[in-house]
């Protein structure tokens, strides 16, 4: 998995209550999840993949698009961060 993920933080996949948690917060996950997660009804906003960036110090959003940062600036992820 790390090879994947290269130096980005991440919840590991068998981590499920918190990536359940954070895929009702956020309102993003698979299309077959939302009646398992109680997001029927318009709730899910964003599917698969989704990288939400969040500023840790005003814990506020920076982009939910954080996907397209990745994809252009690789594993620099110096450099993806300073884009944001």
């Amino acid at each position: 998995m790390l090879e994947c993920h290269g130096p980005w933080k991440f919840v590991p996949f068998d981590n499920i209550t918190e990536r359940s948690d954070l895929k009702r917060l956020f309102e993003t996950c698979a299309g077959k999840e939302t009646e398992g997660l109680k997001m029927t009804g318009g709730k899910r906003k964003y599917g698969i993949p989704t990288l939400v960036v969040i500023d840790c110090e005003s814990e506020e959003i920076v982009t939910v698009n954080g996907v397209e940062g990745v994809m252009e600036g690789g594993k620099d992820s110096a450099a993806v961060i300073q884009g944001w």
